[in-house]
């Protein structure tokens, strides 16, 4: 095989590659439901003031909704890749009140924000798994809150200023229709399986 024909080949690959790339779908989403008081106490945090913010909020709050690639790999900005989409992303001055009118948004957002609520407020409803600023083990915090969603939820964790390690965010899994799906992962960053992690007061994230 000669040089030219072995370049020609690696050429046709890459355009093969770049072209199935280009077209790739994603999998599925995940929900990220972040603990506010886990975010405002790291060391980064605390250096920029976040210690101080008030009010802490005593529910979970949404991180975000990452469209995902099996198996657990998140789908880069579309500046980066714009291959998951044929639709491109609209400048955030097209997002206007008219628009909500336009395609009643509104009326969307108030039949399905319960289901967000549902999330939300799962302090309240994890038995036996309190912002006390106790510390659990992390398997049993995954098991009661896979418990309470019905699919498997993925944990994760980050390290307080002293250098604690704490429940950061519960993430909840979605088909690309919507359907709640158990999560590829039950743990990040949360250390050894048997590891207990702390779940932060509200006196705990102000000090």
């Amino acid at each position: 095989m000669g040089l030219k024909t072995i370049i020609f080949a690696l050429v046709l690959i890459l355009l093969l590659a770049f072209q199935t790339r280009a077209a790739r779908r994603f999998n599925f989403y995940k929900v990220a439901f972040r603990w506010p008081k886990s975010f405002l106490n790291t060391a980064k945090s605390v250096q920029r003031g976040g210690s101080g913010h008030k009010p802490i909020l005593s529910n979970f709050t949404i991180h975000g909704l990452f469209p995902m690639y099996l198996v657990n790999e998140v789908v880069p900005p579309y500046d980066e890749d714009s291959g998951c989409t044929e639709s491109e992303p609209k400048d955030p001055d097209f997002i206007t009140i008219e628009l909500f009118d336009e395609y009643d948004l509104l009326t969307d957002m108030k039949t399905y924000w319960p289901d967000v609520v549902y999330y939300r407020n799962m302090t309240s409803n994890l038995p036996n798994i309190k912002p006390n600023n106790e510390k659990y083990n992390q398997t049993v915090i995954g098991n009661v809150a896979t418990d309470y969603v019905k699919r498997k939820v993925e944990i994760s964790c980050n390290t307080d200023s002293e250098g604690n390690r704490q429940l950061d965010e519960i993430m909840v899994c979605y088909t690309t229709n919507g359907n709640e799906r158990s999560c590829p992962y039950g743990f990040s960053y949360c250390g050894d399986k048997d590891e207990f992690i702390q779940f932060p007061s509200a006196a705990a994230a102000a000090a």
